[in-house]
């Protein structure tokens, strides 16, 4: 999907949109949060790479991490900040680079239902690599092969 057009869908539906995670059952952000709450410390500093509405870092927060946010969607950002939960958002077209800031700022990065829109993965994977401290973790979703054919999205196929 083209970028400008994305960020345009998301703005469009930053509204709705909790309320459509709801409505669809997904649990991605709890899964994510699942995954990660062994290997987090209250204070810690979070990157949460296009958080869109919060949604993702929610739980994080309630942990007491300090959660950084980026997105390309203004309306997702202005919604996010309404739930009084981050340290700083900021509106970044994550096809860019380099991410705004500093090598080894932030303990942990998470992504939470955004990759899926990107056609190659390497350089944003080597920016949040750069800004998360080591042993850091770096934990993100990515749309399977079967929820991307029903949305029009083109898959990874993978040949043995």
């Amino acid at each position: 999907m083209e970028k400008k057009i994305a960020i345009k869908i998301h703005d469009e539906s930053a509204h709705d949109y909790d309320q459509q995670v709801v409505k669809y059952n997904w649990f991605g952000h709890e899964i994510l949060f699942g995954m990660c709450v062994d290997y987090i410390r209250p204070g810690d500093f979070l990157l949460d790479v296009g958080i869109g509405t919060g949604l993702g870092s929610k739980l994080f927060s309630k942990f007491g991490l300090k959660v950084f946010g980026i997105d390309g969607s203004q309306e997702m950002l202005r919604i996010c900040q309404s739930k009084c939960m981050t340290e700083d958002l900021q509106v970044f077209d994550l096809h860019n680079s380099p991410l705004p800031y500093s090598d080894h700022f932030f303990n942990h990065a998470v992504s939470c239902g955004v990759f899926h829109f990107f056609n190659e993965l390497d350089s944003i994977f080597k920016e949040i690599s750069r800004v998360i401290r080591p042993h850091g973790i770096f934990a993100f979703t990515t749309m399977s092969g079967i929820q991307a054919e029903k949305k029009d999205i083109p898959a990874c196929k993978h040949e043995n």
